[in-house]
């Protein structure tokens, strides 16, 4: 009888866990998507496509390069947030590592 209760409790925290990860990952997502939307809408964000990946552009500094668009944009807000944090001249990581 305690294998089942203990395997409920194991079920039971598993369950808050994924629903706390879930919540985690959606706040990082829309607070990175409003990022993003605030930028577009000040015409301060650029991208494209090359044979090296996704650029990515703030103001007119290239910021990031991903394999795919919404790793290069992660990339790029990441950057951006530490270039504001250790200066403008802070240099930007091209594919998410030092």
């Amino acid at each position: 009888m305690q294998s089942k209760q203990h395997t409920e409790g194991s079920a039971s925290s598993m369950t808050l866990t994924r629903a706390a990860a879930r919540d985690s990952a959606n706040a990082e997502d829309a607070a990175l998507w409003r990022w993003f939307a605030a930028l577009l809408d000040e015409r301060r964000i650029r991208w494209c496509q090359s044979d090296r990946g996704w650029l990515v552009s703030v103001d007119h500094r290239h910021v990031a390069t991903g394999t795919q668009f919404d790793q290069a944009i992660r990339i790029a807000k990441e950057n951006v947030d530490e270039g504001s944090q250790g200066g403008v001249d802070a240099a930007p990581k091209l594919d998410g590592t030092r």
